[in-house]
């Protein structure tokens, strides 16, 4: 019994410096660094290339300039005459769109020859394969328009630019694929009915609707209205008559901001499309037949 005794204080003690080893490990090792310095840079690299990497793709910016039409058609000229962007020919042009291939390192003098922006939204897009709204507007049935250059009048639709592109690497150099769509979506559906079978089409393409093109790593692609110069009154005629908007000015024009136009910008981002340049391998020599005591060393490749 006394043995048994004293060996139960001696356990006790083991069990609490056991413990207070333990703790002190712990201590020091919550102290010390997790990573030395070459693993956080690692770390660093690989959070670096994933950004880059999410960042591959097409982003939106949207710039709001004064709506004065004769200002931007003038603004559109300079930007052409002084090389800023060359123009981009499409079926979109009869629905009042004007479209430009600019060099983006030169997209600040091309927004001064619109009249500038007092602000500008960003917007990353990303690679849509399906179609994303750049921009919409909601029309009342009866609404006069021109419709790929002709008068019509509207039903209770809703009107919408989208956007849909990727990017993808060439022999060159990695490009982006951007394609544009009008289309019309009915506001309200007409029939109600609980047959799966019933084909109910809410989207239709906008005839002369469609744009497609191809955006290099140093490219953008700049989208407004054509501007619409309207007539001025003769004496004695009275007020002249503005003609209805077109599908651009519609979208474009007054949103969100009444004395402002919209112009979208694309600029594609192309990050880490294309593995980085190996060295080349050194040429491996060619063989030579051994020497022998009769014919001496070889100059020749057998």
């Amino acid at each position: 019994m006394t043995t048994r005794a004293r060996g139960l204080p001696f356990a006790l003690a083991t069990i609490a410096a056991g413990a207070a080893a333990i703790s002190s490990t712990l201590l020091s090792a919550s102290c010390r660094p997790a990573k030395d310095a070459a693993t956080r840079a690692a770390t660093r690299d690989e959070r670096g290339a994933a950004r880059s990497s999410a960042q591959t793709g097409l982003e939106l910016l949207r710039w709001f300039v004064p709506n004065d039409p004769k200002r931007r058609k003038e603004g559109i000229d300079r930007i052409v005459a002084e090389g800023l962007a060359t123009r981009v020919a499409s079926d979109l042009d009869s629905n009042g769109f004007t479209l430009l291939r600019a060099d983006a390192a030169r997209l600040g003098a091309a927004l001064a020859a619109l009249g500038d922006s007092a602000s500008a939204r960003s917007t990353l897009l990303g690679q849509p394969n399906a179609w994303v709204d750049l921009a919409s507007a909601q029309l009342a049935r009866g609404t006069a328009y021109f419709d790929a250059g002709r008068p019509a009048t509207s039903d209770e639709v809703i009107l919408r630019l989208g956007l849909r592109g990727w990017c993808f690497p060439t022999v060159d150099a990695a490009r982006a694929r951007v394609e544009l769509r009008l289309s019309e979506d009915a506001a309200r559906v007409a029939i109600v009915t609980i047959d799966p079978s019933t084909v109910r089409v809410r989207s239709n393409d906008i005839k002369s609707g469609r744009a497609a093109l191809e955006l290099g790593p140093e490219d953008a692609l700049i989208v407004l209205e054509t501007p619409v110069i309207p007539p001025e009154s003769a004496a004695g005629d009275g007020p002249a008559t503005a003609l209805p908007p077109s599908v651009a000015a519609i979208l474009l024009d007054g949103r969100p901001f009444p004395d402002r136009a919209s112009v979208l910008v694309i600029l594609p981002s192309l990050a880490d499309i294309l593995p980085p340049p190996q060295p080349a391998a050194a040429p491996t020599p060619a063989p030579t037949a051994p020497a022998t005591p009769e014919t001496g060393p070889s100059d020749h490749a057998p």
